[in-house]
């Protein structure tokens, strides 16, 4: 038999060979996507599986069709609980298949090799499966995001599985004329291990080259965005001269009225009218135009969010950077904390903003109250809007202006409050660090930590 000792096949029959094979796939599986009902779904299966006991052996020649039965069950129940293709539950059923036959092929070189008895074989039989098991979570799936397997990666699942049925089939050729031997199982183990080997190699090198494509995607897209962004800051800044000259005018404006209006309600209504105006006369004033723009812009988003927006800038420390860098370095900083903060209760919702120049360097602080709790990837909030086009590319795009001054940005949260801390070197250094080289592309890496 290929499963297990014969002892464990006479009392569970080919369960055994079904459990070996789904237990190692739903490990190897972990990372996908689950169907609706998951675990209703596994549950069922579970209590079916017992049935896998009376399924008879089913015999061409000297080949044991059982086994084939009992993958394609496996495959078809990857394919129950799980929401991938047809193909990637073929290959993970293979890859628990592999390391399954190398596991028994183990147990079969210690039975031959030692005369033991059979309460000592079946830990014998746990612990060995345990062991390769292990070694192929660990050393094939444990640092890697199981991801669907591509239309590229059929040959390989061809293969594995013709030299697999080759493995099995010579079994069974070996048991009808002869005593299994070492040097069959050895044989059966090194072809497993190096059908693991060509799976998650071939794979390994289909996620290199897709990670690739991705930080294209990603350049392209960041690229775009920077673009988009001083387009946007122009058109803020004359839009906000323009709301200036206008609240100036109307204080004028306001200003004869009153002394024409003499009465009270007059007064009153006047009132009300100036505070109106002065909501959008509050321009920021900090000593770096581009700031200016962005504060104010952004003050006004907070006013019609109830968000209270305060802040102590020193703009003039900004001075050597480029207002379209300094447009979308707060502009992103200042939309995420906006987006973060009116999701909160209306007493809560504040974001507060520090810029000071010291030893050199340029640090801005800013903070709001966050009472949910936010995940980090490689030091970036990860979105929950996942299936946003332009997921985390606001907190990306900060980075990678930082980076070009020799910044660096920290983010992380701390009582309730989402902190986002930036580091610049001020001055002429970061302002040659912040110009692209001869021949170089200005955008070359803006996703690389």
């Amino acid at each position: 038999m290929l499963s297990n000792p014969l002892f464990l096949i006479q009392y569970f029959g080919y369960a055994t060979f079904f459990v070996e094979i789904f237990v190692l796939e739903m490990v190897l599986m972990r990372h996908f996507e689950k169907r609706p009902a998951f675990w209703y779904r596994l549950s069922g299966l579970l209590v079916l599986s017992p049935v896998t006991v009376f399924i008879p052996e089913l015999n061409i020649g000297v080949f044991n069709m059982t086994y084939l039965v009992i993958c394609a069950l496996c495959i078809c129940s990857a394919w129950f609980l799980f929401k991938v293709k047809f193909r990637s539950c073929c290959f993970y059923t293979l890859s628990a298949w592999a390391a399954q036959h190398t596991a028994w092929s183990i147990v079969l070189i210690f039975s031959i090799l030692v005369a033991i008895s059979d309460v000592a074989m079946a830990f014998v039989y746990i612990g060995i499966y345990l062991a390769v098991y292990l070694a192929v979570f660990f050393g094939f799936s444990f640092r890697r995001k199981d991801y669907e397997v591509s239309g590229d990666n059929t040959a390989v699942i061809i293969v594995s599985f013709l030299v697999l049925f080759l493995t099995v089939f010579l079994y069974d050729l070996v048991g009808e004329y002869d005593n299994h031997t070492v040097y069959y199982s050895v044989y059966s183990v090194i072809a497993c291990v190096l059908v693991l080997f060509v799976q998650y190699g071939f794979t390994q090198k289909e996620s290199v080259l897709r990670k690739s494509i991705e930080l294209e995607v990603g350049n392209k897209t960041l690229q775009d965005m920077l673009v988009n962004q001083s387009k946007q800051q122009k058109i803020a800044s004359d839009t906000v001269d323009i709301i200036n000259y206008k609240c100036h005018d109307l204080k004028h404006q306001i200003g004869t009225l009153r002394k024409v209006m003499k009465s009270e309600d007059g007064n009153k209504y006047l009132d009300e009218l100036e505070d109106a105006v002065m909501i959008y006369s509050n321009i920021a004033k900090t000593g770096n135009d581009a700031l200016d723009v962005i504060l104010t812009e952004k003050a006004l988003l907070c006013e019609g969010h109830e968000i209270k927006l305060t802040y102590m800038t020193d703009g003039e420390g900004l001075n050597f950077m480029n207002p379209t860098d300094i447009s979308a370095l707060f502009g992103n900083m200042l939309d995420n904390a906006i987006g973060s903060t009116k999701e909160e209760d209306p007493g809560k919702r504040f974001i507060r903003m520090n810029i000071a120049r010291m030893a050199g360097y340029v640090r801005i602080h800013c903070e709001n109250y966050c009472s949910h709790p936010v995940q980090f990837e490689d030091g970036l909030p990860i979105s929950p809007n996942a299936a946003s086009g332009l997921h985390g590319f606001g907190s990306k795009s900060m980075r990678y202006i930082a980076q070009r001054y020799g910044g660096k940005v920290y983010m992380r949260t701390q009582d309730e409050l989402f902190i986002s801390e930036i580091v610049i070197p001020e001055g002429h250094k970061a302002e040659a660090l912040a110009q692209p080289k001869a021949g170089m592309r200005k955008i070359s890496d803006p996703l690389r930590p």
